[in-house]
Protein backbone atom coordinates (compact mmCIF):
# COMPACT_ATOMS: atom_id res chain seq x y z
CA UNK A 1 0.00 0.00 0.00
CA UNK A 2 1.29 3.64 -1.10
CA UNK A 3 1.95 6.51 1.24
CA UNK A 4 -1.18 8.31 0.49
CA UNK A 5 -3.59 5.66 0.89
CA UNK A 6 -2.50 4.09 3.85
CA UNK A 7 -2.63 7.13 5.52
CA UNK A 8 -6.08 7.57 4.32
CA UNK A 9 -6.69 4.24 5.72
CA UNK A 10 -5.25 5.39 8.98
CA UNK A 11 -7.88 7.98 8.92
CA UNK A 12 -11.09 6.04 8.14
CA UNK A 13 -9.52 3.50 10.82
CA UNK A 14 -9.60 6.12 13.41
CA UNK A 15 -12.78 7.95 12.52
CA UNK A 16 -14.60 4.07 12.65
CA UNK A 17 -12.53 3.70 16.10
CA UNK A 18 -13.51 7.43 17.52
CA UNK A 19 -17.29 6.37 16.38
CA UNK A 20 -17.51 2.95 18.46
CA UNK A 21 -15.75 5.13 21.65
CA UNK A 22 -18.79 7.35 20.96
CA UNK A 23 -21.74 4.80 21.30
CA UNK A 24 -19.66 3.25 24.06
CA UNK A 25 -19.68 6.52 25.78
CA UNK A 26 -23.17 6.92 25.08
CA UNK A 27 -24.17 3.63 26.65
CA UNK A 28 -21.89 4.02 29.94
CA UNK A 29 -23.79 7.37 30.54
CA UNK A 30 -27.01 5.80 30.47
CA UNK A 31 -25.58 2.68 32.88
CA UNK A 32 -24.47 5.25 34.98
CA UNK A 33 -28.19 6.80 35.10
CA UNK A 34 -29.45 3.71 35.95
CA UNK A 35 -26.60 2.88 38.42
CA UNK A 36 -27.45 6.41 40.30
CA UNK A 37 -31.00 5.61 40.53
CA UNK A 38 -30.39 2.17 41.99
CA UNK A 39 -27.96 3.59 44.74
CA UNK A 40 -30.66 6.15 45.49
CA UNK A 41 -33.24 3.20 45.62
CA UNK A 42 -31.41 0.91 47.75
CA UNK A 43 -30.30 4.14 50.30
CA UNK A 44 -33.78 4.76 50.50
CA UNK A 45 -35.14 1.43 51.27
CA UNK A 46 -32.16 0.63 53.84
CA UNK A 47 -33.11 4.43 55.49
CA UNK A 48 -36.94 4.02 55.54
CA UNK A 49 -37.97 0.55 55.39
CA UNK A 50 -37.90 -2.16 58.18
CA UNK A 51 -34.20 -3.56 58.22
CA UNK A 52 -35.34 -7.66 58.23
CA UNK A 53 -37.04 -6.62 55.50
CA UNK A 54 -34.20 -4.96 53.57
CA UNK A 55 -31.98 -7.61 54.43
CA UNK A 56 -33.95 -10.22 53.15
CA UNK A 57 -34.69 -8.47 49.73
CA UNK A 58 -30.53 -8.15 49.40
CA UNK A 59 -29.77 -11.43 50.25
CA UNK A 60 -32.04 -12.75 47.64
CA UNK A 61 -31.41 -10.30 45.04
CA UNK A 62 -29.84 -12.38 41.81
CA UNK A 63 -29.75 -9.33 39.36
CA UNK A 64 -27.51 -6.66 41.45
CA UNK A 65 -24.73 -9.72 41.72
CA UNK A 66 -25.68 -10.63 38.18
CA UNK A 67 -24.98 -7.00 37.30
CA UNK A 68 -21.73 -6.62 38.60
CA UNK A 69 -20.74 -10.05 37.02
CA UNK A 70 -21.43 -9.01 33.70
CA UNK A 71 -19.68 -5.14 34.14
CA UNK A 72 -16.42 -6.67 36.03
CA UNK A 73 -14.59 -7.69 32.39
CA UNK A 74 -15.83 -4.36 31.00
CA UNK A 75 -13.99 -1.93 33.46
CA UNK A 76 -10.78 -3.77 34.02
CA UNK A 77 -10.59 -4.82 29.49
CA UNK A 78 -10.56 -8.02 30.18
CA UNK A 79 -13.95 -7.84 27.80
CA UNK A 80 -13.18 -8.94 23.89
CA UNK A 81 -16.37 -7.01 22.62
CA UNK A 82 -16.75 -4.24 25.12
CA UNK A 83 -20.23 -2.77 22.75
CA UNK A 84 -21.73 -5.92 22.92
CA UNK A 85 -20.83 -6.38 26.53
CA UNK A 86 -22.05 -2.76 27.58
CA UNK A 87 -25.27 -4.13 26.12
CA UNK A 88 -25.69 -6.52 27.76
CA UNK A 89 -24.71 -4.99 31.35
CA UNK A 90 -27.58 -1.79 30.75
CA UNK A 91 -30.11 -4.72 29.81
CA UNK A 92 -29.36 -6.34 33.56
CA UNK A 93 -29.34 -2.96 35.07
CA UNK A 94 -32.47 -2.30 33.59
CA UNK A 95 -33.53 -5.07 35.65
CA UNK A 96 -32.22 -4.65 38.93
CA UNK A 97 -33.65 -0.90 39.02
CA UNK A 98 -37.29 -2.42 38.18
CA UNK A 99 -36.71 -4.75 40.83
CA UNK A 100 -35.67 -2.45 43.35
CA UNK A 101 -38.04 0.19 42.59
CA UNK A 102 -41.00 -2.49 43.15
CA UNK A 103 -39.41 -3.41 46.32
CA UNK A 104 -40.00 -0.10 47.44
CA UNK A 105 -43.29 0.91 46.06
CA UNK A 106 -44.66 -2.76 47.36
CA UNK A 107 -43.97 -1.76 50.68
CA UNK A 108 -45.04 1.95 50.87
CA UNK A 109 -47.11 1.22 53.84
CA UNK A 110 -43.89 1.32 55.61
CA UNK A 111 -43.09 4.73 54.39
CA UNK A 112 -44.04 7.66 56.68
CA UNK A 113 -43.54 11.00 56.89
CA UNK A 114 -43.68 13.79 54.65
CA UNK A 115 -40.17 14.19 54.28
CA UNK A 116 -39.58 10.62 53.47
CA UNK A 117 -43.01 10.59 50.57
CA UNK A 118 -40.72 13.68 49.05
CA UNK A 119 -38.02 11.07 48.52
CA UNK A 120 -40.50 8.73 46.96
CA UNK A 121 -41.94 10.85 44.76
CA UNK A 122 -38.76 12.24 43.50
CA UNK A 123 -37.51 8.65 42.95
CA UNK A 124 -40.76 8.00 41.33
CA UNK A 125 -40.23 11.07 39.03
CA UNK A 126 -36.63 9.92 38.34
CA UNK A 127 -37.84 6.00 36.78
CA UNK A 128 -41.28 7.31 35.56
CA UNK A 129 -38.41 9.36 33.36
CA UNK A 130 -36.20 6.53 32.97
CA UNK A 131 -38.93 4.13 31.60
CA UNK A 132 -40.66 6.49 29.29
CA UNK A 133 -37.43 8.01 27.53
CA UNK A 134 -37.51 8.82 24.27
CA UNK A 135 -35.53 5.98 22.96
CA UNK A 136 -37.01 3.09 25.14
CA UNK A 137 -40.26 4.10 23.84
CA UNK A 138 -39.22 4.00 20.29
CA UNK A 139 -37.12 0.65 21.24
CA UNK A 140 -40.83 -0.85 22.46
CA UNK A 141 -43.02 0.01 19.75
CA UNK A 142 -40.37 -0.87 17.13
CA UNK A 143 -40.43 -4.20 18.56
CA UNK A 144 -44.18 -4.38 19.07
CA UNK A 145 -45.31 -3.48 15.73
CA UNK A 146 -44.12 -6.76 13.87
CA UNK A 147 -45.47 -8.79 16.96
CA UNK A 148 -48.64 -7.61 17.36
CA UNK A 149 -50.02 -4.17 15.93
CA UNK A 150 -52.73 -3.96 18.58
CA UNK A 151 -49.91 -4.10 20.97
CA UNK A 152 -48.04 -1.74 19.67
CA UNK A 153 -51.06 0.91 19.74
CA UNK A 154 -51.68 0.09 23.24
CA UNK A 155 -48.49 0.63 24.09
CA UNK A 156 -48.12 3.83 22.62
CA UNK A 157 -51.23 5.21 24.00
CA UNK A 158 -50.67 3.71 27.62
CA UNK A 159 -47.13 5.28 27.50
CA UNK A 160 -47.95 9.10 26.15
CA UNK A 161 -50.52 8.87 29.07
CA UNK A 162 -48.34 7.86 31.73
CA UNK A 163 -45.33 10.34 30.55
CA UNK A 164 -47.76 13.13 30.83
CA UNK A 165 -49.67 12.30 34.00
CA UNK A 166 -50.17 15.01 35.97
CA UNK A 167 -49.33 14.13 39.78
CA UNK A 168 -52.43 12.43 41.82
CA UNK A 169 -54.39 12.24 38.46
CA UNK A 170 -56.31 8.61 38.49
CA UNK A 171 -53.89 6.33 36.18
CA UNK A 172 -56.30 3.67 35.84
CA UNK A 173 -56.55 4.33 31.81
CA UNK A 174 -52.70 3.78 31.05
CA UNK A 175 -52.25 1.12 33.65
CA UNK A 176 -54.93 -0.88 31.66
CA UNK A 177 -53.64 -0.05 28.11
CA UNK A 178 -50.14 -1.15 28.98
CA UNK A 179 -51.77 -4.18 30.98
CA UNK A 180 -53.37 -5.04 27.64
CA UNK A 181 -50.23 -4.38 25.64
CA UNK A 182 -48.46 -6.62 27.56
CA UNK A 183 -50.82 -9.78 27.56
CA UNK A 184 -51.35 -9.21 23.67
CA UNK A 185 -47.46 -9.44 23.12
CA UNK A 186 -47.03 -12.50 25.58
CA UNK A 187 -50.02 -14.10 23.52
CA UNK A 188 -48.19 -13.12 19.91
CA UNK A 189 -44.31 -14.42 21.28
CA UNK A 190 -46.37 -17.63 22.68
CA UNK A 191 -47.03 -18.22 19.42
CA UNK A 192 -43.85 -17.77 17.99
CA UNK A 193 -42.21 -20.58 20.31
CA UNK A 194 -43.22 -23.23 17.45
CA UNK A 195 -44.87 -25.23 20.33
CA UNK A 196 -48.54 -26.58 19.20
CA UNK A 197 -51.60 -24.76 20.43
CA UNK A 198 -52.45 -28.02 23.32
CA UNK A 199 -48.65 -27.33 24.12
CA UNK A 200 -49.56 -23.36 24.80
CA UNK A 201 -51.98 -23.84 27.39
CA UNK A 202 -49.80 -22.86 30.11
CA UNK A 203 -49.91 -21.69 33.72
CA UNK A 204 -48.46 -18.34 34.02
CA UNK A 205 -45.34 -19.16 35.58
CA UNK A 206 -44.29 -21.24 32.63
CA UNK A 207 -44.71 -18.41 30.11
CA UNK A 208 -41.95 -16.37 30.40
CA UNK A 209 -39.43 -18.97 30.74
CA UNK A 210 -40.93 -20.91 27.66
CA UNK A 211 -40.24 -17.47 25.91
CA UNK A 212 -36.70 -17.37 26.91
CA UNK A 213 -35.52 -20.82 25.63
CA UNK A 214 -37.32 -20.16 22.36
CA UNK A 215 -37.06 -17.07 21.22
CA UNK A 216 -33.84 -15.22 23.83
CA UNK A 217 -30.96 -13.84 21.53
CA UNK A 218 -28.59 -15.37 23.28
CA UNK A 219 -28.13 -17.26 26.65
CA UNK A 220 -27.36 -14.20 28.52
CA UNK A 221 -31.01 -12.41 26.98
CA UNK A 222 -32.14 -16.08 28.34
CA UNK A 223 -30.45 -15.99 31.74
CA UNK A 224 -32.34 -12.06 31.98
CA UNK A 225 -35.86 -13.38 31.18
CA UNK A 226 -36.08 -16.18 33.97
CA UNK A 227 -34.55 -14.00 36.35
CA UNK A 228 -37.04 -11.20 35.04
CA UNK A 229 -39.93 -14.38 35.80
CA UNK A 230 -40.71 -13.97 39.61
CA UNK A 231 -41.14 -10.02 39.14
CA UNK A 232 -43.43 -10.95 36.15
CA UNK A 233 -45.76 -13.21 38.63
CA UNK A 234 -45.53 -10.79 40.61
CA UNK A 235 -46.45 -7.71 38.95
CA UNK A 236 -49.38 -9.98 36.68
CA UNK A 237 -50.51 -10.85 39.86
CA UNK A 238 -51.43 -7.25 41.05
CA UNK A 239 -52.62 -6.41 37.55
CA UNK A 240 -55.27 -9.29 37.78
CA UNK A 241 -56.68 -7.61 40.99
CA UNK A 242 -56.02 -4.50 39.82
CA UNK A 243 -59.25 -4.93 36.73
CA UNK A 244 -62.02 -4.48 39.00
CA UNK A 245 -60.16 -1.84 41.82
CA UNK A 246 -59.14 1.13 41.56
CA UNK A 247 -55.43 1.65 43.13
CA UNK A 248 -53.79 4.28 45.07
CA UNK A 249 -52.05 6.44 42.77
CA UNK A 250 -48.32 4.79 43.79
CA UNK A 251 -49.68 2.03 43.49
CA UNK A 252 -50.92 1.91 40.07
CA UNK A 253 -48.63 4.41 38.40
CA UNK A 254 -45.41 1.90 39.80
CA UNK A 255 -47.33 -1.05 38.10
CA UNK A 256 -47.62 0.88 34.95
CA UNK A 257 -43.93 1.57 34.70
CA UNK A 258 -43.31 -2.33 35.61
CA UNK A 259 -45.48 -2.78 32.45
CA UNK A 260 -42.97 -0.36 30.62
CA UNK A 261 -39.92 -1.82 32.09
CA UNK A 262 -40.71 -5.18 31.58
CA UNK A 263 -41.63 -4.52 27.86
CA UNK A 264 -37.94 -2.60 26.89
CA UNK A 265 -36.04 -5.78 28.73
CA UNK A 266 -38.64 -8.39 26.19
CA UNK A 267 -37.68 -5.93 23.44
CA UNK A 268 -33.64 -5.92 24.34
CA UNK A 269 -33.56 -10.28 24.63
CA UNK A 270 -36.32 -11.24 22.44
CA UNK A 271 -35.56 -11.93 18.44
CA UNK A 272 -38.67 -12.66 16.67
CA UNK A 273 -39.63 -14.12 12.93
CA UNK A 274 -41.89 -12.30 11.43
CA UNK A 275 -42.68 -14.26 8.80
CA UNK A 276 -46.22 -15.16 9.12
CA UNK A 277 -45.62 -18.66 7.94
CA UNK A 278 -43.60 -19.88 10.31
CA UNK A 279 -46.74 -18.92 13.29
CA UNK A 280 -48.32 -21.50 14.94
CA UNK A 281 -51.84 -22.31 13.10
Amino acid sequence: MDTENQTKQLLLDTLEFQRQLTVQSRAAGKLREILEFIVKCIEFANKYLPEDMFQTWASDNKTIPLLAERAHPIFTFQSSDPHVALLAVNTTSGSASSNVFSFITNNLNFVEGRDARDEYNDLAAQYLGIVTSEDRRKKIYTFLSPLNTIAAQKFDTGVNQLASLPEGEDPQGPLMALRSALDLAMKSLLERTGLAKSEMKLKQPARLPIIAEHLAKDAESKLNLILANDQFQDLWSKLSSAKNIRLPFDQARGLAMRITALLNLMAETIQIDTDPKNFVD
